[in-house]
C-alpha cells in the first residue's frame, strides 16, 4: 500500500469552496483503479489548513492517477483556492486494525465483539 499525504493551506474565505471541490473530486477518484480510500481532515488549531490522505494499492496505481485527466482537473480547481501545498508519499510497512485484535475485559475473559 502507498499513502499520499497532501497538506494545504486554503486562502481565507475559500474553505467551503475547497471542501466542495474535494468532495466532488473524491467521488471520481474513488472509482480510479487501485484507489483504496481517502479522507479530508482539517487541523484543529489552524482551520484553514487541510490534510488530504489517499491510499493506493501500489506506486504504479498512484503514478497512473498522477498523470490522469482527473488529477489535472482536481489540481486546476484547487490551485486558486490554496496558498500552500506540500505532498508526501509513504510506503506502507505495517497496519494494525484494532477491530481485529483479541481483547480482554477486566475480568480476564475475552470480550465479545
Amino acid at each position: 500500500m502507498v499513502r499520499t499525504v497532501l497538506k494545504m493551506r486554503v486562502r481565507e474565505g475559500c474553505e467551503q469552496s475547497f471542501e466542495e471541490v474535494w468532495a466532488q473530486a473524491a467521488s471520481d477518484i474513488s472509482r480510479y483503479p487501485g484507489q483504496l480510500g481517502q479522507s479530508l481532515m482539517r487541523e484543529q488549531d489552524e482551520p484553514r489548513t487541510y490534510v488530504i490522505m489517499a491510499d493506493w494499492e501500489s506506486t504504479r496505481h498512484l503514478d497512473d492517477f498522477e498523470h490522469s485527466p482527473i488529477r489535472q482537473r482536481l489540481s486546476a480547481a484547487l490551485t486558486p483556492l490554496r496558498e500552500f501545498a506540500q505532498k508526501t508519499v509513504l510506503d506502507g510497512v505495517r497496519e494494525l486494525d484494532v477491530r481485529e485484535l483479541d481483547t480482554v475485559g477486566e475480568n480476564g475473559r475475552k470480550r465479545q465483539s
